[in-house]
């Protein structure tokens, strides 16, 4: 048993809502340790799966990703495809830039997934470099883009 961080109830071990008050927990802890984790030197394109939620995937791209990581991106997608998390969030918070063929790998990932009906993909902690790529190439509207981890679970459990 644990207690609810809220209204101290107890509430067993595997828990992520307090049966008493019905306040969630644990997802958010679990993603705010996954943001914050320190990615390797150099660009990296890393998938994690938020503990206690396997259907919840952060694919932390970091470095500059150009047209040289993209066929590592596209394994990172295929990976996903294959894994078909209910939750797919990309955290571009540090990535410098990224080349145009990685922003079209990302695009189709997520318009395979919306074809699908599946649910859903985001973009978060865009910088600004990558934004103006986004809009110089008109593809924002396409994307699903959100200023946090967090903002981006609550638009996409909740659709």
């Amino acid at each position: 048993m644990k207690e609810c961080p809220f209204c101290h109830s107890q509430v067993p071990d595997v828990a992520h809502y307090c049966a008493k008050c019905g306040k969630s927990f644990g997802v958010e802890e679990a993603v705010d340790a996954i943001a914050k984790a320190e990615p390797a030197v150099g660009t990296h394109i890393e998938t994690r799966y938020v503990p206690d939620h396997p259907g919840i995937a952060i694919v932390k791209i970091s470095g500059n990703c150009d047209t040289g990581q993209v066929s590592k991106l596209n394994m990172e997608l295929a990976t996903l495809r294959d894994d078909n998390p209910k939750v797919v969030i990309f955290d571009l918070s540090g990535t410098g830039t990224i080349c145009s063929m990685a922003l079209s790998a990302l695009l189709a990932f997520i318009s395979d997934r919306e074809d699908e009906r599946k649910s859903s993909t985001a973009l978060v902690n865009v910088r600004e470099a990558v934004m103006q790529l986004i809009d110089c190439l008109g593809i924002g509207a396409m994307l699903p883009i959100y200023a946090t981890i967090k903002e981006a679970l609550i638009a996409l459990q909740g659709s």
